[in-house]
């Protein structure tokens, strides 16, 4: 393949509007990394492209999966994990340009997990965790089995990313795997849901409880974030003003329940506030 790469490395250099090109050749006869094509280019552009965010087609009988991102795209797949596959890319790609060095900063940015960006992917994997356990619980109530099932199975997906995350490592497309040596406690849950003989509402049941458990434990851990904006001003402050903070506002993250949970935790507290309109409006301070 190194007349193809070549090729599109000339190609892609010519374009002025195209910062960087990373090339990520497939692995295997299906890679969850490229979708199954032979060739995955992620093009960083400066000005994004909104009439070709992605294209496929074939080159010298190479089946090609190209991708356009800007700068301010890329970090939002990174942070905000839009795109779970993205730091797999920056990490195993092959950086066939980078015109002002800002992809191979990016990548070793990466590669180093940042606390802050640490911190960004544990509100999110943690925001996740809660809608999901707690929906979980709801259907079990109703006596919808399968529904819980498939909730709480979820659920524990993002408990194996949040304890990957906690040992300072990205979490991979293949988590059960990579978990298998970080956190054993976590993938015998796994285990347990997915392979014991006990009716399927017991195992529903054991999850649950053992989710009580970790939202409890974890929640100013995961919280840090919310925790610190708290701090940061005397004055109580409105879920407005919280979910448009610069810190969270990008995230993907269930802010009304967060601030509920830490509620009930006693991690922050809720004050009132009259309003001109007579209605009493709710505000959170630590």
């Amino acid at each position: 393949m190194p007349s193809l790469v070549q090729e599109l490395n000339d190609f892609f250099a010519s374009n002025s509007n195209v910062r960087s090109l990373i090339c990520l050749e497939n692995e295997s006869a299906f890679s969850p990394l490229t979708d199954g094509f032979d060739v995955l280019l992620l093009v960083l552009c400066h000005g994004f492209d909104a009439q070709r965010p992605l294209s496929h087609y074939i080159k010298h009988n190479k089946r090609i999966q190209e991708r356009w991102v800007d700068a301010d795209g890329l970090h939002k797949w990174i942070a905000a994990g839009e795109n779970r596959r993205i730091i797999e890319w920056l990490l195993r790609g092959e950086i066939l340009f980078d015109r002002d060095g800002y992809l191979t900063g990016l990548r070793q940015n990466a590669a180093q997990f940042p606390q802050s960006l640490r911190e960004q992917r544990l509100l999110i994997e943690f925001s996740a965790f809660l809608r999901t356990y707690l929906q979980s619980k709801e259907y079990l109530k109703s006596g919808h089995y399968m529904d819980a099932f498939s909730n709480i199975l979820e659920a524990l997906h993002h408990w194996a990313r949040i304890a990957i995350i906690e040992q300072g490592i990205h979490p991979e497309i293949t988590v059960w795997e990579q978990l298998r040596t970080i956190n054993i406690g976590v993938f015998k849950l796994y285990e347990e849901l997915i392979l014991s003989p006990d009716p399927i509402e017991k195992r529903i049941q054991l999850l649950i409880l053992a989710s009580d458990f970790f939202a409890s434990t974890k929640i100013e851990n995961c919280c840090t974030i919310i925790m610190r904006i708290l701090r940061s001003s005397e004055d109580a402050w409105t879920v407005q003003d919280i979910a448009m903070h610069p810190e969270v506002r990008e995230l993907p993250i269930d802010i009304n329940m967060i601030l509920h949970k830490l509620t009930q935790k006693s991690l922050i507290r809720e004050t009132t506030y009259s309003a001109a309109q007579a209605f009493v409006e709710t505000r959170y301070t630590i």
